[in-house]
């Protein structure tokens, strides 16, 4: 046979290893008879073998995504398959967390951040973002999360317990929005780019439901700050309209230039990133 080769050839030369393997290559049909040829290639990988066994040529043939890592002098066999099957969605419960903590801590940066200027704040629209994009759990966690450490960690003062139920039950509305508008048909004509982020459409849709939304929270944050200190809840709500219509005011109108300018496009280029992102 000519994998049989004198001992002596290309020990000095890195030619003769690769000749051993073109030999050994030509001649792997006469290591055995042809009916065990192939049943042995009919039940390739079939089979388990003992880990320390080499695998053979009909095997490499057979599996060509299997390859062959060194360990420790051992050989073990990782298929190629197992990297496309772990891509996960973005959606799953398993990254929920981490985007819970990436968003939250974002809400917080930018919160600190914009200190200065009161009731002016990205946080909202991040929450609102987040449940667009991935899903309303998401943006539920992310408002709880920041409300969880921003009423506390407070320059202007922590917030008391229940009106801190109270505001994180607000900030939800933004999630439950972001959700809703996502099944509406400007905003999956805007996903599948049929609108561009200037189109009058959804800057009226985006920015009517930033307004509405922060018109809400403002209405029962209001309500809540007097709801334990006066007479009657109708008391209590209109004390908390009129005394906090200056700041709701300020509140509802950035907030329907951030949602109506800033979210549209946001939601547009972190959508592109997640298609380029698939296709690799």
């Amino acid at each position: 046979m000519d994998l049989v080769m004198e001992r002596g050839f290309g020990q000095d030369r890195p030619l003769g290893s690769f000749g051993r393997i073109v030999t050994f290559m030509r001649d792997r049909d006469d290591l055995v008879s042809k009916t065990q040829g192939e049943g042995n290639f009919r039940r390739a990988g079939k089979e388990r073998r003992d880990p320390h066994d080499l695998m053979t040529i009909p095997d490499i043939v057979s599996h060509p995504r299997e390859i062959l890592y060194k360990i420790l002098g051992n050989f073990a066999r990782i298929n190629l398959n197992s990297f496309s099957s772990s891509r996960r969605s973005l959606t799953s419960p398993i990254l929920k967390p981490v985007l819970i903590a990436v968003f939250t801590a974002e809400c917080l940066a930018t919160n600190y951040a914009m200190i200065a200027l009161p009731n002016i704040k990205i946080m909202d629209a991040l929450v609102f973002i987040a449940a667009f994009l991935f899903d309303w759990t998401v943006g539920v966690g992310i408002a709880i999360s920041t409300w969880a450490v921003y009423g506390f960690v407070n320059p202007y003062g922590q917030a008391g317990f229940p009106l801190l139920l109270f505001l994180m039950m607000g900030e939800c509305f933004y999630a439950i929005g972001g959700a809703g508008l996502r099944k509406t048909s400007v905003a999956e004509q805007l996903l599948a780019e049929k609108r561009l982020s200037a189109d009058f459409a959804v800057i009226a849709m985006f920015g009517t439901a930033g307004l509405a939304l922060t018109f809400a929270y403002d209405v029962l944050t209001n309500f809540a700050t007097y709801i334990f200190v006066s007479n009657s809840l109708y008391q209590a709500l209109l004390i908390g309209l009129v005394t906090g219509a200056p700041f709701a005011i300020l509140h509802e109108l950035s907030n329907f230039g951030i949602f109506a300018l800033v979210s549209p496009v946001a939601i547009l280029v972190a959508h592109r990133f997640s298609r380029i992102q698939r296709g690799f």
